[in-house]
């Protein structure tokens, strides 16, 4: 899964984040969160504070609900406190990835509910820390796993066949 360039990842959760509202419109994913994970694993701090900014940006382009540069933000400072966990979890090992996909989402979800509003509701809480990271955590073991290890397998045999 580590051979894989960040190109293919960066293309499974741009997909996700056009084609799971069309699917499933009550699920509200973040989309981007895998592709973070294999980012501060990969990358140093500094470029992976861009990249998570940067795919911040991509959803505030399509989100007109919010002030523009509200998820760069939040994807900025989530990127930022889950770099220090990063070296707990690796990405080989699907679960830890989900976990640590997890984190990045609760992390995220935290800080958006701190910026947009403080008097916290326990179901707001309980929905947006833990249901929706679950989620994530699913999202990121099946919509990421599976076709990273496809690749890394597709991308052995292939090397392997032209020996």
């Amino acid at each position: 899964m580590k051979n894989a360039p960040l190109a293919f990842p960066f293309f499974l959760a741009l997909a996700a984040f056009l084609f799971c509202p069309l699917f499933f419109p009550s699920i509200r994913l973040a989309a981007f969160a895998p592709f973070l994970a294999i980012v501060l694993k990969r990358k140093t701090l500094l470029h992976a504070l861009w990249i998570a900014v940067l795919s911040g940006l991509i959803v505030d382009l399509c989100n007109s609900d919010l002030f523009f540069g509200f998820f760069a933000l939040s994807y900025g400072l989530a990127a930022a406190i889950a770099y220090l966990a990063r070296k707990w979890f690796t990405l080989e090992v699907p679960p830890s990835f989900a976990i640590y996909t997890a984190l990045i989402s609760a992390l995220c979800s935290l800080i958006q509910l701190v910026f947009l509003s403080f008097p916290f509701q326990p179901s707001a809480l309980f929905s947006n820390l833990f249901l929706m990271p679950l989620a994530d955590g699913l999202y990121a073991f099946f919509w990421f796993t599976c076709p990273m290890l496809g690749y890394t397998a597709w991308k052995k045999r292939r090397r392997s066949f032209f020996r």
